[in-house]
C-alpha cells in the first residue's frame, strides 16, 4: 500500500513503518503480528509518487524519513520526523544537479541529532540536524 514506505527498528523494540500516499506520510507501529496506524499524517509539499525513502528511529521511537524526489532531471532530499509520535514540517535539506548519477542516501539518528547523506558520481555530501532542544 501507499507509494513508498521504509522501516525502522530496535534489537528489542516495536518496528515503525513511514508510508508515503499522495502528499501525505503515515507512521504505524508493530504490535505482534499486525500494524497499528498512529493516526497522525504528516504533509508533504510534494507527491509521493516515484520517491525513495529511508528511516531511523530515535530512542523514543519517534520516526525520521530521508526522502529521495526526482525533480527537473535531479533530485532533492527532504526530511520529516517526528517528535512525541507526531509528524513535524517536511523540510528540503538540498537540491542536487541533474548532471550526476545518483549513487544513495541514507539516515541515522542519535538521541539528539540526525544524520544524511546524499552521494552522486564520485561526491559525498553529509548533513546534520539537532531534533532534541
Amino acid at each position: 500500500f501507499g507509494l513508498f514506505f521504509t522501516v525502522a527498528s530496535r534489537p528489542f523494540g516495536p518496528s515503525r513503518l513511514a508510508v508515503g500516499e499522495g502528499s501525505t506520510i503515515l507512521a504505524l507501529t508493530s504490535k505482534d503480528l499486525s500494524w497499528k496506524n498512529d493516526d497522525q499524517v504528516g504533509i508533504l509539499p510534494f507527491s509521493s509518487a516515484g520517491v525513495l525513502a529511508e528511516s531511523d528511529m530515535d530512542e523514543e521511537q519517534d520516526l525520521h524519513v530521508a526522502m529521495l524526489v526526482p525533480k527537473g532531471g535531479g533530485y532533492e532530499v527532504w526530511y520529516i520526523g517526528q517528535d512525541e509520535k507526531k509528524w513535524g514540517k517536511a523540510e528540503l535539506v538540498v537540491s542536487l544537479p541533474a548532471d550526476l548519477e545518483m549513487r544513495g542516501f541514507d539516515i541515522g539518528v542519535t538521541d539528539d541529532y540526525v544524520f544524511m547523506a546524499a552521494s552522486q558520481g564520485f561526491d559525498a555530501k553529509y548533513f546534520r540536524k539537532k531534533h532534541r532542544k
